[in-house]
Formats: C-alpha cells, structure tokens, sequence
C-alpha cells in the first residue's frame, strides 16, 4: 500500500549512494549476496535475543534490496540478477519469522501461520506477475523484472511488523496475527483484482 510512496521519497537517495558503491566495484548482484548475508545474520541474531542487532541488520537487508535495484538500472538490468533479488526477498520473509519461532516455543504456531499468508501472498504475487506481464507493467514500476501488483501488504508494512517484532517480542504473537490477518486481506485483495483486470 505504501511502496509507491516511500519508493519517490527514498529514490533520490538510493540513487546517489548506488553510484558511489558502482565507483567502488561493487556490482548489483554482489550486493544482493550481500544483502542474503545481512538476512541470515538478523535471524541469528533474533534466535539469540539480541533484538539491536537483528534489527540493524533487517534494515542492512532492506537497504541493500533497493539499491541493488538502482545500480542495476544505472548499469545493466539482468535476468539472474532479477531472479535472485526476488528469490532472497522471499527467503528474507520467511527466514525473520522462522528465527521468532524458534526464538520462542509459544511463537512457533504464530510464526507459522504468518509463513503460511507469506507463502500464499507470495504465490497470488507471483502467478498475477506471470500473467499480467506478458501484457505490461506498471508505471511506476516498469523498470523491475516482472509486473509489481499493488497490495494491503508490501515491502514498506513489512519492513514496520518485522520492526515492531524485534521492538516488542513479548507481543510477537498478538502482532504476528494482525500482520498474519492483513495478509490474507492482501491475497483476497488481489484475487479480486484478477478476477477484475485478467
């Protein structure tokens, strides 16, 4: 719901500091690698209640997922490089919830319902995209490797439930089912919106 608002608000920046990882040798793809590193580290990190730190690092993750992006653009936009930013993106939504669950024994049943909304959103993200993209793209999106489909739930609202999880972990589970609870709200949305527009 948010993605195309914060997206203008925070291009510029991206932007900038993607050129100057381009003048140091970094490539887009290394930084999607790196990016993965940061996810791992955050959900050690989570598993060991050092919430500080998961938290730098969800942010390191999420900062390196938009410039990869930028420098892409700036240089040479490629499948593989389109493939890994969204296959590590899911790894990242699964990998935070799945380290409180196993940070916790009474977040497991919560942690996994909020995978099963992830898994299934991500499927209704996915099969909209496959179609949808043999036709267009979206405006403000054209430059991303498949057709973005607008939702309740995107990256930005992620970003604020999986901080507020390491903000207030004793509330892990009442926030893991309002996220949870939006999500299947997000899958409805989006099927309506195929149903509309396909």
């Amino acid at each position: 719901m948010l993605d195309k608002y914060s997206y203008r608000l925070i291009e510029p920046f991206l932007t900038r500091v993607g050129k100057n990882l381009l003048k140091v040798g970094l490539t887009p793809n290394s930084l999607t690698w790196i990016g993965l590193a940061f996810c791992i580290f955050a959900a050690i990190f989570i598993f060991y209640s050092n919430m500080l730190w998961a938290l730098v690092f969800i942010y390191l993750n999420r900062l390196c997922d938009g410039l990869d992006g930028h420098m892409a653009r700036q240089t040479q936009i490629t499948k593989y490089g389109g493939f890994i930013d969204i296959f590590f993106d899911f790894i990242f939504y699964a990998l935070i919830p799945l380290s409180f669950g196993f940070h916790r024994e009474e977040n497991l049943i919560p942690a996994i319902i909020l995978l099963l909304s992830i898994f299934l959103n991500g499927i209704s993200f996915l099969a909209f995209a496959a179609v949808k993209s043999t036709s267009k793209k979206n405006e403000e999106f054209q430059k991303k490797s498949i057709y973005y489909s607008y939702g309740l739930m995107e990256g930005t609202e992620t970003i604020v439930f999986f901080s507020l999880f390491c903000i207030i972990p004793e509330n892990f589970s009442f926030i893991c089912y309002i996220f949870s609870a939006l999500i299947f709200l997000t899958i409805l949305q989006r099927l309506y919106n195929a149903q509309k527009t396909l």
